[in-house]
């Protein structure tokens, strides 16, 4: 397809909760708007068009619209021999239509269909002869599938394939793609691990962002009010000794509630738990292959999940955790996390940027310390650090990709906003 002949796209997929599209415009060139029983709605159709009526949208012989709803139900359509940019951006398509419902809740419904689509309105998707459908929701989740000839790239930046049908989800705390032919994990800050490494992090550097990260912390979670408007969250029947979710674990206390060894392990990723070559070595003794290793925390994450807690059981709290990058001095990703008895994990996971809350289920793996968790129905995406590292104010933390990779990260013990 020549540059002359490529054209661009717009707009994404449906939800059939509208009565009507309503009317859109009719002739050579024309565009119209009303206000009717179905809301408000514009339209154009033509042939060769430079912008169209929910801007952008440059073709030769294309027909779009848009409408909204009284319900708050915001349709954009468009369909043609071929676009070169439409509302959705940097959509390329030579015969193709797409459409794009966004709901009052803030979900976002797309589906595109064309011989050929070099960068798709879900961001980065390289299609010839296939199909794309995408949604996105307002809290940082969504899901792509594409099928076609060849898929370049995955809409959440992760497929890459020949033939085949590919499939992305995007979680607020992580992405990942699936081919045939390959499989990929993209970390939630663009990060792509497809190996297993560590990499040692400077302790007095860790201890200064980690104190700029507390000061700077300000965010009104984890109190009676709170919790009051939260849904889809955990709150446990009872503390241990009456404590709260902020009150940091002493080992003396710890170790015999969960029914450990009184010597505590702790990990320290980089530096005395070291991946290299697919081998894992702590303190210089060989552990595990790292798939073994990746797999057996996904167990231990699993067995949590799975595992029945009473309704009395008291918890032991592991405390609040900021979750940031080596060089971040802001926590936007938040763990609040605790611990019974049999070494079940219970928790919840915050994400500042969203405002969203989603409940965590791991467990403690007694013989070696590792504790274990997942966030929400993601189980392939674990966390791990051991069971003493959480009575440190700061501490290493990995985030299992599947079996495909890892990513290093500090969780950051945060204090009680005053």
């Amino acid at each position: 397809m020549s540059t002359r002949q490529s054209w661009f796209l717009t707009v994404g997929l449906l939800l059939a909760m509208t009565p009507s599209l309503g009317a859109f415009g009719r002739g050579a060139i024309s565009a119209g708007a009303r206000v009717g029983p179905v809301g408000t709605s514009a339209g154009v159709t033509a042939r060769g068009v430079s912008v169209g009526p929910f801007g952008g949208v440059q073709a030769g012989q294309i027909r779009g619209g848009s409408i909204t709803t009284p319900g708050g139900f915001a349709v954009q359509r468009a369909g043609g021999a071929g676009i070169s940019r439409g509302p959705l951006g940097n959509t390329t398509v030579g015969g193709g239509s797409a459409t794009r419902v966004i709901t009052p809740s803030g979900q976002t419904f797309t589906q595109v269909q064309g011989g050929a689509i070099s960068r798709g309105p879900v961001v980065g998707t390289n299609v010839r002869g296939g199909s794309i459908a995408s949604v996105q929701t307002p809290w940082g989740t969504g899901a792509a599938v594409g099928r076609g000839s060849s898929i370049t790239t995955g809409p959440f930046g992760g497929a890459t394939a020949s033939s085949v049908g590919g499939a992305a989800v995007r979680t607020p705390f992580g992405t990942s793609a699936v081919g045939s032919r390959s499989t990929l994990g993209i970390s939630p800050w663009g990060t792509a691990r497809v190996s297993h490494s560590t990499t040692y992090w400077n302790a007095n550097r860790i201890s200064n962002s980690a104190t700029i990260v507390r000061r700077s912390f300000r965010t009104p979670i984890f109190t009676p009010n709170w919790y009051a408007v939260q849904r889809n969250i955990w709150v446990a029947p009872r503390w241990v000794g009456g404590t709260t979710v902020w009150v940091p674990p002493v080992w003396r206390s710890i170790y015999p509630f969960v029914a450990v060894a009184a010597t505590p392990i702790l990990y320290d990723y980089g530096r005395t738990l070291i991946i290299q070559d697919n081998r894992v070595f702590f303190n210089g003794a060989l552990l595990a292959s790292a798939t073994d290793f990746a797999a057996q925390a996904i167990q231990i994450a699993d067995m949590g999940r799975r595992f029945p807690v009473d309704n009395n059981d008291a918890w032991q709290p592991l405390g609040v955790f900021g979750l940031i990058r080596e060089d971040e001095t802001t926590a936007q990703r938040i763990f609040q996390l605790a611990i019974n008895s049999s070494g079940v994990v219970r928790g919840n996971y915050y994400d500042a940027m969203t405002n969203t809350t989603l409940p965590v289920y791991g467990a403690l793996e007694k013989r070696t310390q590792r504790v274990a968790w997942s966030i929400g129905d993601a189980t392939n995406i674990v966390f791990e650090t051991g069971l003493a590292n959480f009575t440190q104010n700061e501490t290493t933390v990995l985030i299992h990709h599947g079996k495909d990779g890892i990513e290093q990260m500090i969780l950051v013990r945060l204090e009680e906003p005053k």
